[in-house]
């Protein structure tokens, strides 16, 4: 007798508004590198975990540039702010766990 094959259960898959960084001030006021004297502007990539009250954890650098020190103020500007609006599940209109959350952080030139 052939046994019977069976799907395993497909994950469900929410329709969520992510996360996002509202007030772009403080990380304009507080960049230690905002006009740094380069070639070109950089953006560093940092990645979360955005809680269901807008709390930032597991917080690191996703796509780094060549100069260190940027990759650094980077991390180091996401981890002071803290707190963003946290992502909505569509159909509830209620707030979300947002894992893999990512952000950039641009470094203009002068």
């Amino acid at each position: 007798r052939k046994p019977q094959h069976t799907e395993a259960p497909k994950e469900e898959i929410r329709d969520i508004r992510a996360a996002r960084l509202v007030d772009w001030s403080f990380i304009r006021e507080n960049n230690r590198y905002k006009d740094w004297d380069a070639s070109k502007p950089r953006k560093v990539w940092i990645g979360a975990t955005v809680d269901e009250e807008g709390n930032l954890s597991d917080i690191r650098v996703v796509r780094k540039v060549e100069e260190e020190e940027l990759n650094e103020e980077a991390l180091r500007l996401m981890k002071a702010l803290g707190k963003v609006e946290p992502a909505i599940d569509k159909a509830t209109g209620e707030p979300v766990k947002h894992e893999n959350w990512v952000i950039t952080i641009p470094f203009p030139i002068k």
